[in-house]
């Protein structure tokens, strides 16, 4: 056992104590951001005398791209600060108390207030978690320590169970209470996780800054900070970024970040040749990322589940908020299902294969669609929105996992933790992006195009990342 593992006390089922605390923070985390993202849209777009903000349907799903987007770039800024100026578990129990405050907000606050208190806190506070708690993880057990796999399964079986469970739960109370039970709920959530955390902390590994900041350079950063605040609340009160745009705002600064990142390695005199080669070949791996978060038009399917969908069972009528469970059980299920195969065929999906096939699936995932075009309001079978869940999970698992394993093999050694940063500015633009295309193209009355038009980008994107494959191949040094 690592002398980090044994700080954590008792083991329970084999492993250190401290992994339990680190499982329930994570699995509320997930459970309050699938749930608050599972009703933001609805409660945007709803009317006021429902209990909604009014905002038009457009400026509801920039705002939901953006505030998804926006918690995968703040990863960036929960990283910066665990290395270089509070320590890992300093930012994942300040994160987590941001979460809550953030669902708070929007439980207790009126109107847009609770509005920018909710999104602004729950995507910071969520970003930092995501950036924190798996590196704690690692830190339980010694590189060589046989169960660490077995911790991380475990870790993410959580994570799963908040994704799944989360929009269920507040679906619920919003549906039969109202949208503020709902947000309330997951402030509950995230303050139970907080009061196991707590009571359990001691146990918790702790360590400071890896890289520490000098003093001046937190005297920069200090400044840096503020002018960056300033320059915010300039632009929000000038009226030069709203709803309407937020997400294609979010997108572009995801993209800059992402391109200094690049210009940074390729630039290094710390990065090697032979390393520059591989950071070339992460590009075009960091654009199938990025556009398959876009394409698999995850911002409208609540929209679209609300509006088109019939959802009445008998006397019971299933909350919209629910569909949002199905993206991650679908995940979970091919999980299993692949592992079960390759466990026992010993059959195996190179990478650079997984970009074409994942892409056919969004493909054919948004396909599915167009038979249904026709169909009035509130008249689309709910069970045709299954290929479209099949087909846009595959593709998202496929793909996904792929960056990140990707990531820290081509990584150059002097920019390890930047290159997953990297990868997590591709799901922030993406994310962002699929913000922007529903807001600007979809329609509930003429979906028709929108569909097709995405579909056939993906299976473009399928056809040229096949083309692609010798010469990922030779980067990658990975067999046929």
């Amino acid at each position: 056992m690592s002398e980090v593992a044994h700080r954590g006390g008792t083991e329970v089922l084999g492993h250190p104590f401290a992994l339990t605390n680190l499982v329930s923070i994570e699995t509320w985390e997930r459970f309050s951001f699938y749930g608050m993202q599972s009703l933001l849209t609805i409660y945007l777009y709803t009317s006021v005398s429902e209990g909604g903000l009014g905002y038009p349907t457009s400026s509801a799903l920039s705002i939901t791209g953006a505030y998804v987007g926006a918690v995968y770039f703040s990863t960036i800024i929960g990283a910066w600060l665990a290395d270089r100026l509070l320590g890992y578990e300093k930012v994942l129990f300040g994160s987590a108390v941001v979460v809550m405050v953030g669902h708070a907000g929007l439980a207790v606050l009126p109107g847009r207030a609770g509005l920018l208190v909710g999104c602004v806190c729950v995507a910071l506070g969520a970003g930092g978690v995501k950036a924190t708690s798996s590196a704690i993880v690692g830190e339980l057990y010694a590189e060589d320590d046989p169960r660490k796999d077995a911790g991380f399964s475990i870790f993410y079986a959580g994570i799963t169970v908040g994704a799944v469970v989360g929009p269920i739960a507040v679906g619920w109370l919003q549906s039969t209470k109202g949208f503020h039970y709902g947000f309330g709920a997951a402030a509950v959530g995230m303050a139970l996780g907080l009061a196991y955390y707590v009571a359990m902390r001691r146990r918790m590994p702790t360590s400071g800054p890896r890289n520490p900041l000098p003093p001046s350079g937190r005297a920069r950063a200090a400044t840096v900070s503020a002018a960056t605040v300033v320059v915010v609340v300039v632009v929000a009160l000038t009226g030069l970024v709203d709803g309407g745009n937020l997400s294609t705002v979010l997108t572009v600064l995801g993209a800059l970040a992402a391109a200094g990142y690049f210009a940074m390695m390729l630039t290094s005199k710390r990065v090697s040749r032979t390393e520059r080669s591989r950071v070339i070949a992460f590009i075009p791996i960091w654009f199938a990322c990025a556009a398959a978060f876009a394409l698999a038009a995850n911002t409208i399917l609540v929209v679209y589940a609300d509006v088109l969908a019939q959802r009445r069972v008998g006397d019971f009528t299933m909350p919209t908020p629910w569909v949002k469970s199905a993206l991650p059980l679908a995940e979970v299920v091919l999980s299993i299902a692949f592992a079960a195969l390759w466990s026992r065929n010993r059959l195996t999906i190179p990478s650079a294969v997984k970009a074409p096939i994942g892409f056919a699936a969004i493909a054919l995932a948004l396909f599915s669609f167009l038979p249904f075009v026709g169909m009035a309001p509130g008249t689309v079978p709910l069970l045709s929105l299954l290929p479209y869940v099949v087909g846009a999970g595959l593709g998202i698992f496929l793909l996904y996992p792929m960056g990140l394993s990707t990531a820290t093999t081509l990584a150059p050694a002097a920019f390890s933790a930047q290159m997953v940063a990297v990868l997590y500015l591709a799901v922030s633009v993406g994310s962002a992006l699929g913000g922007t295309l529903g807001a600007s193209f979809f329609s509930v009355n003429n979906r028709g195009p929108f569909f097709t038009v995405m579909g056939c980008v993906a299976l473009a994107l399928a056809l040229a990342y096949t083309a692609l494959i010798p010469g990922l191949r030779a980067r990658t040094g990975e067999r046929a």
